[in-house]
This record gives C-alpha cells, structure tokens and sequence, in this order.
C-alpha cells in the first residue's frame, strides 16, 4: 500500500508510521525544503519530496491508498483548503482515505486559555465563527521564516458544515472528532467515493 504525509515537516510522524508499517510504501511530501532535506538526510526507507504551495502534487491520479495531513488544514485560507481537498480525492484511489485535522470551536478555547494574547481576539475569532462556517486568520504578512507564503496561509476555524459542503459526492465522512487531537484540534476520516 502507498501512503502520503502531506505536510509532513521533518517525518517525526513518518517515522513511527515506518517503523510500525515498513512493508508499506511511505511518501512525505511538505513545502519547506529545509525540513524535507533534513529527513532525507535522517530517515531510511521513507521517499520525501518538497511541493510547491498550489496543486498539483507530482503524483499520478488515484496512486495513494491513504494520505495524512496533521495541522495543514487549520492554517489554509478557504480558497487553498477547497483547492488542496480536490487535490488529495485525485490523487487518492477509490475507497482511499485521509485523516487530517483542522482549528474548530474547541481550538478557540485552548488557545484562549494556554496562549496569552488579547481576549477581544478570541472574542472576534469566536464571533466570527459562530456565524461563518470558514475563518481566516491572516497571521502575517510576508513569507515567515519557515518559507511559508502568506498568502492564503495563515490560520484557519473551520466548522464541520463547510467541510460536509466541501466534501459534498467526493468523499463519505467516516469520523469527526472535535477537538481530539492535543485537546485542541478536529480530526476528520474521510474515504473516497
């Protein structure tokens, strides 16, 4: 089986799947080059290659049996998470799966009471959410030091009812758990139909 960790950074999740897995076929696949060369360098029997911040990926339609992307989806503006999820059903085969998290309520209320900043901020991330189902949070404004772009990179809320309209006839949803990842973020399972 071929499996993909978009958004990997430097496989510290990889290399736990590898060494639990090594029969399957492992790929990570992450932005910035510095983070994918490290692993490169460190990280046997694991193909790591550096993507560029649109789609396409370089791999073939429906040549992924699973991909996992922790932590991606909450920092896509709106536009790049729709883009990316289309990217992800193409190159996944049918019946595939993607496990990934997203920010929802329940980060609004980790990060309120673990990271000092301003509580109108919270206040208005909240707001805002109770009302739209996407918030973008544009958190700098140039590239960061990481090599990210600012631009539609950021951080983002986002509620279950635009990920089912999003996923709308491209994938069933197998599992959402709120705020099960590090009691703070989502976790959605979705196969491909």
């Amino acid at each position: 089986h071929k499996y993909l960790d978009f958004g990997c950074s430097s496989g510290s999740l990889l290399r736990v799947l590898n060494w639990y897995l090594p029969n399957a076929y492992w790929h990570g696949s992450d932005p910035v080059k510095k983070s994918t060369n490290w692993a490169i360098r460190n990280l046997k029997g694991i193909k790591f290659s550096v993507n560029s911040k649109d789609p396409p990926l370089e791999f073939d339609d429906a040549s992924m049996d699973g991909l996992i992307s922790i932590s991606v989806w909450s920092h896509f503006g709106e536009k790049a998470a729709w883009v990316w999820l289309n990217e992800m059903h193409r190159i996944l085969k049918p019946g595939g799966w993607i496990l990934f998290t997203t920010h929802g309520l329940r980060s609004i209320y980790h990060y309120a009471k673990n990271i000092e900043k301003e509580p109108s901020r919270w206040c208005a991330i909240y707001d805002a959410l109770l009302t739209n189902n996407f918030v973008f949070e544009q958190t700098w404004m140039k590239e960061d030091d990481a090599g990210n772009c600012a631009v539609d990179w950021g951080t983002s809320y986002i509620k279950l009812s635009w990920m089912l309209n999003c996923i709308n006839r491209k994938f069933r949803l197998l599992l959402y758990k709120r705020g099960i990842n590090q009691k703070n973020q989502d976790v959605y399972l979705l196969r491909k139909i």
